[in-house]
C-alpha cells in the first residue's frame, strides 16, 4: 500500500558543509581586539623598559652638571666623582646591555669609556680620578673641572653617535 505522493517525493537534500574561510564577524572583531591588546602590551612594556636614550643623556648630562655646583658649593669632589660615575652608568645602560655595563668599576670602567669614545686623556692622570671615587683624597679643583668637561664631551659624542 503504498501512495503515489508518497514515491513522488525526492529524499532530502542537506546544504554543502559550512566552510571555515571566511569567518563570521564576531571572529574578525575578536582578532582585532586581541591584536590591538598585543600591540598596546608591546609598546607598554618598551616604555618600561628603556627610556629613549637622548632623554638618558639630557639626565646624566643634568646630573653632571649638578654634581659640579654641589663641588663648587661644597668643595666634596669625592661626592662629584661618585656622582659623576653614577650618572655616566645610567647612560650607559641605556646604550649598551645590561650584563655588559652593570658589573664595570675602577679601571675596567675607565677602559669601557675609552672604547667607546672617550677623549684619549681619560687615559692619562686625569681619569686616575674617575676611578678613585672611594678613595679618601679628592681630586684637584683643575683636574676635577678638566675631568667634567671629558665626561661632559663624552656624552656629546655619544649624542653624535647612534648607538654611542
Amino acid at each position: 500500500m503504498t501512495h503515489p505522493e508518497l514515491e513522488a517525493l525526492h529524499d532530502i537534500v542537506l546544504p554543502a558543509p559550512v566552510g571555515l574561510w571566511p569567518p563570521a564577524p564576531g571572529w574578525w572583531l575578536l582578532a582585532g581586539a586581541a591584536l590591538a591588546l598585543v600591540v598596546l602590551l608591546l609598546i607598554r612594556r618598551q616604555r618600561r623598559q628603556s627610556p629613549p636614550a637622548s632623554d638618558a643623556l639630557d639626565q646624566a648630562s643634568a646630573a653632571l652638571e649638578q654634581a659640579l655646583r654641589h663641588w663648587e658649593d661644597t668643595g666634596d669632589g669625592l661626592a662629584y666623582l661618585h656622582r659623576a660615575n653614577r650618572a655616566l652608568k645610567k647612560a650607559a645602560l641605556v646604550h649598551w646591555p645590561r650584563q655588559e655595563v652593570a658589573g664595570l668599576h675602577g679601571e675596567a670602567w675607565r677602559r669601557f669609556l675609552l672604547a667607546r669614545g672617550a677623549d684619549p686623556a681619560l687615559a692619562g692622570p686625569v681619569g686616575d680620578w674617575l676611578t678613585a671615587h672611594y678613595g679618601t683624597q679628592p681630586p684637584p679643583a683643575d683636574q676635577l673641572v678638566h675631568l667634567h668637561g671629558l665626561l661632559q664631551d663624552w656624552l656629546q659624542h655619544c649624542r653624535q653617535e647612534q648607538p654611542c
